[in-house]
């Protein structure tokens, strides 16, 4: 588990539009009520947020962020840890469970089916999605039936090793959707960004107070460390593709579904 980390954030640095808002809106008069009692001295617990290193992620406390942007608060008291917006997501899915405004019957179900059509977080038991959104497993269980999705034989949190193991395709064997974007502009961009990324390694060696072996050495590591962060980047996005493309996928036949369940339902009716 990442370390938590607390401090004052600029309000305006806080990100509240990247799908960390599992409600489907916000209760004005909750946020007046807030502000009134932020005025009269109250103190509130922190917000929570998700920071990836360049953007802070509110993931818990958004009637407390707008109470406080109402009262021209220009800082906020915020509970963090370090994380992707993926991550962020994730938490926000657990956020107002067991405290504060709960969560409707409507956004309860919106918060379980994101859990369910993600191609990972489908993978859990009903009792791990439960317990991880505030709700009950039969719950779970009734969404899950919703939306057709065969029930998970196993935890998302088996050991890796006791998976079975895939055989990996290389990059040229991966279909069209899922290799990079063949964009000349964004290859020129990465073609300077690569060479303007080699000349500041080498002429952090060339500073180095080393003798010329050592720098030799270390320019050696550097250039392995580069070739394989490449590698990774490459992997990385035969990934997301493929995490994307199934999940259009999977979200292009819960449409086909849906239609033709309508459908059904007119012809039942007529």
């Amino acid at each position: 588990m990442a370390k938590s980390f607390t401090k004052t954030l600029d309000i305006d640095d806080i990100c509240i539009d990247a799908g960390t808002q599992v409600r489907e809106k916000i209760d004005e008069e909750i946020v007046q009520q807030y502000a009134d009692d932020m005025d009269h001295g109250d103190v509130f617990p922190p917000i929570q947020v998700v920071f990836d290193g360049v953007k802070n992620y509110l993931t818990d406390g958004f009637h407390r962020y707008h109470a406080a942007r109402k009262n021209g608060y220009i800082t906020i008291e915020a509970v963090g840890v370090n994380g992707t917006v993926r991550e962020a997501r994730l938490a926000s899915y657990a956020a107002n469970g067991k405290h504060g405004l709960r969560l409707t019957h409507a956004e309860r179900r919106k918060v379980v089916f994101a859990m369910l059509d993600d191609i990972e977080y489908s993978d859990w038991l009903d009792t791990e999605i439960a317990r991880h959104c505030g709700v009950s497993k039969s719950f779970v269980g009734k969404l899950r039936k919703e939306l057709e999705i065969p029930k998970a034989k196993t935890s998302a949190k088996t050991p890796v090793g006791d998976k079975p193991i895939k055989e990996e395709k290389a990059k040229d064997d991966l279909p069209p959707e899922v290799q990079p974007p063949d964009n000349l502009a964004e290859e020129a961009m990465q073609m300077l960004f690569s060479e303007n990324e080699a000349l500041t390694h080498r002429l952090a060696v060339a500073a180095m107070d080393a003798t010329e072996e050592e720098k030799a050495m270390a320019s050696t590591l550097i250039n392995d460390y580069l070739e394989q962060i490449r590698i990774l980047n490459i992997e990385l996005v035969s990934v997301k593709g493929s995490r994307d493309r199934f999940q259009n996928e999977n979200s292009e036949l819960k449409k086909q579904i849906a239609s033709l369940q309508r459908q059904l339902k007119k012809f039942q009716q007529s």
